[in-house]
């Protein structure tokens, strides 16, 4: 029997457990778990749709100025360059507090200083809601979630209670080695876990670096990203 498998991704935690600050961002995330990780867990597995959960991003909290404008670049790229995967947004919230200034050392000084505070809002919630649809609408056999964050222990829970022949496998987003925390909560609902995604697997999932979007339009790699 072949496995009718999602694959549910968490955005925010994928960028910074495995990709802030690399080479590797214009990534290909149908090639990544449909060639490297799926396969070497559940050979019997076919995925059917691949769901990136992530933000918009806001110029206003980054870096580098044109940040939404490459980001929007590297969605076209993913939808176009496969009809399996799809993008579910939430959006960010900014919010002002102040915290206590911290010299060279560490120390706390006697000052606070006014800091805005950034949280990805609805993600886990999208995440949640989307597999337990998906599982009650009988469209797939396999859950794949790709999330190190324990809030979506009850989603997965859930499906196991209720849904106890439906396949559960968890992929943490960091790189090997990383002694980070990972989270029990998730694990203990899953049938497989994978620990870790290394550089190899990400270097072979890379999209083109030019492709064909909407009427033969060039969809190019942006030079930043």
């Amino acid at each position: 029997m072949v496995l009718r498998t999602c694959v549910y991704i968490d955005g925010y935690n994928l960028y910074f457990g495995c990709l802030y600050g690399s080479t590797y961002k214009w990534l290909d995330l149908v090639k990544l778990f449909d060639k490297y990780i799926v396969s070497s867990h559940e050979q019997k597995s076919s995925i059917v749709s691949v769901k990136y959960f992530t933000s918009p991003s806001k110029d206003s909290i980054s870096n580098t100025p044109g940040s939404r404008q490459r980001q929007d670049r590297y969605h076209k790229a993913l939808r176009y360059q496969d009809n399996r995967l799809e993008i579910i947004f939430g959006y960010h919230q900014e919010s002002k507090t102040s915290g206590w200034t911290l010299d060279a050392n560490g120390e706390r000084e006697r000052c606070r200083s006014k800091v805005i505070v950034i949280e990805e809002k609805q993600t886990d919630v999208n995440i949640a809601l989307a597999m337990y649809a998906d599982v009650v609408a009988g469209r797939i056999d396999h859950i794949v979630l790709c999330s190190n964050d324990a809030d979506l222990e009850p989603a997965l829970r859930r499906v196991r209670e209720e849904f106890p022949k439906i396949k559960i496998g968890l992929v943490i987003p960091r790189h090997p080695g990383n002694q980070g925390r990972k989270s029990e909560r998730l694990a203990r609902c899953a049938d497989w876990i994978r620990s870790e995604i290394n550089q190899q697997e990400l270097a072979g999932s890379q999209l083109p670096s030019d492709l064909k979007g909407h009427r033969n339009c060039p969809i190019k790699k942006p030079e930043l990203w």
